[in-house]
Parts: C-alpha cells; structure tokens; sequence
C-alpha cells in the first residue's frame, strides 16, 4: 500500500497462493486506481469468481504459458477481464443471485450499501477485537480522527451504535479480515 501511495502502478500481479484473499484485493482496489491480477497455483474456480468479484480483472494459472500471462496482463492493463467462458457465466449468476437476495433479506441490503472503503474498514475491525483505533486507522493509513467518518457511516447504514456492535454484527454476516 505504501509504493502505491507514492508510486503510479498500472497492474498489480498479485500472487494468490498464500492467505490472500476478497479483503486484500478490494483493499487493492479501492485504494488504487492499478487494476489487480491474480496468480495462483491451484484452479479452485469459486475462490478465482470470488476474487473476481472483488475486484480483481482476472486470474492466470502459474503454469501457463509466459506469452499467455503476457497477453493476461497487456488485457488487463487495456480495461478488459481474463477470465474463461466458465467463469464468466458462474460470476453472472453469482451476481444474479446476490442482487436477487438483496430484496430478501435486509441485512445483506443494508451491507450491499457500504462502500468498498466501509467493507475494507469494517474488516479491519472484525480481524481484532482488541485493537485500538489507533491501530485500526494505521492499517488503513489514516489519521484516527478520519477513522470516525467512515464508522459514523457504518454505524448510520447498519443502524449500529458502537465498534462492540459492528464486531458482532460483521461476525454474524460474515463480514471479516479472513477470506
């Protein structure tokens, strides 16, 4: 986060392997305008969809092809997704079936309504129970005091009233740091 904030980056190749998951890649993308691309060993579709719909423009499997990693990225550098045909169509349902669900249930209607800036604050709450807004304003790279608005907006949009609430409430509909 720190080279972004001093360094123009165009696409971020991220590599997926590991315990990178939604949180890091909307954190990526909502505080960058470089467009994100995964790497990763296994072909684990849903996790690749759901990093899709996080943010990422698409994942490229570590043994293709170097020219096909290099058509990947020029792709994503130029605006468009890398994803399969497969892919797309779960994704569109995966979509079709969360915006349907939205009118259901109106918890998940009151979270659809968070930013991806609130989403990525709310995750750094839930990863430590215990910590400070200090701390929690560091990992965000922002002061403590501009911590207070997007938690104000939080608060307003789940109709909370405290940090203790957000944590239950974050915990009980799966919004967390852990992918």
């Amino acid at each position: 986060m720190q080279i972004l904030a001093t360094t123009a980056v165009d696409v971020i190749l991220l590599d997926l392997d590991g315990s990178i998951g939604n949180e890091t890649i909307i954190g990526l993308c909502s505080n960058s305008s470089a467009k994100v691309l995964g790497l990763a060993t296994a072909n684990d579709a849903a996790r690749s969809n759901g990093l899709v719909v996080a943010g990422a423009r698409g994942v490229v499997g570590k043994r293709e092809p170097v020219e096909t990693l290099l058509k990947a990225i020029d792709k994503v550098h130029h605006g468009e997704l890398w994803v399969d045909r497969a892919s797309t169509g779960r994704i569109f349902d995966h979509l079709t079936q969360t915006k349907s669900g939205l009118h259901k249930n109106p918890d998940q209607q009151k979270i659809s309504s968070l930013t991806k800036r609130e989403i990525q604050t709310v995750a750094e709450i839930t990863m430590d129970a215990t910590a400070t807004g200090k701390v929690i304003a560091q990992r965000l790279n922002i002061s403590e005091n501009t911590l207070r608005n997007p938690l104000n907006s939080i608060y307003a949009k789940l109709g909370l009233s405290c940090r203790l609430e957000l944590f239950l409430y974050a915990k009980r509909h799966g919004i967390s740091g852990k992918a």
